[in-house]
């Protein structure tokens, strides 16, 4: 459950600096957002994904209902919000792979708990709920709720949310701001572990 974008991306040998313009070299056009990209990774690991999230009722949601489709990703719990665009993400990465970020995240903001009761028969049968933060907190944590409840696994994707990562068996984050050294350490190792586990029961040695 979470995100899905249209994202666009430049790629260029320097980022901008503020008010200035400089020339890229190369323009991609891709699905993408959080939720729709674990979901279809989850998928080409040959796990069966359904995918609880709001796309615009636009061009660019029905590309990305499309998309997720032709990955086996189950879309029935996917909503067209008539109110509100897909979401989009403007993203420029230089040679040296930084990158700077900017998102609309339109219909994705807007996923409801109404939507979350619709799916609730997916959410309590499911063994792995991946939910990240690109859609509403409460959202989240309702999801999150429901899967506990039934006992199947909760991860985080995206924040250390404290009442998720109390019902998560792995938490992943992206950004060094939300890493608590001191209160996080001991849980983040056994997190890790955890990860690790899996990673390797698909063949992963890296």
């Amino acid at each position: 459950m979470g995100g899905a974008n249209t994202d666009y991306l430049i790629r260029g040998n320097t980022m901008p600096l503020p008010g200035q313009t400089v020339e890229g070299f190369e323009f991609q056009t891709a699905a993408g957002g959080k939720g729709a990209n674990q979901a279809v990774a989850a998928a080409r690991l040959g796990a069966r994904v359904a995918f609880v999230g709001r796309v615009g009722a636009d061009a660019r949601g029905e590309e990305m209902v499309a998309a997720l489709k032709r990955e086996r990703v189950d879309c029935r719990y996917v909503v067209r919000d008539r109110r509100h665009a897909t979401g989009a993400a403007l993203i420029m990465v230089s040679k040296d792979g930084e990158k700077s970020i900017l998102t609309a995240p339109g219909a994705n903001r807007h996923l409801a708990l109404a939507d979350v009761r619709e799916a609730a028969r997916a959410i309590s049968s499911t063994r792995v709920l991946l939910v990240q933060f690109e859609a509403p907190r409460a959202v989240v944590l309702a999801a999150a709720r429901l899967a506990h409840d039934v006992a199947h696994r909760v991860g985080d994707g995206d924040a250390l949310d404290p009442e998720v990562l109390g019902r998560a068996a792995a938490a992943i984050t992206a950004d060094p701001a939300a890493w608590h050294p001191d209160r996080d350490s001991v849980a983040a190792l056994q997190q890790l572990k955890f990860v690790w586990h899996h990673l390797a029961a698909f063949g992963y040695r890296g």
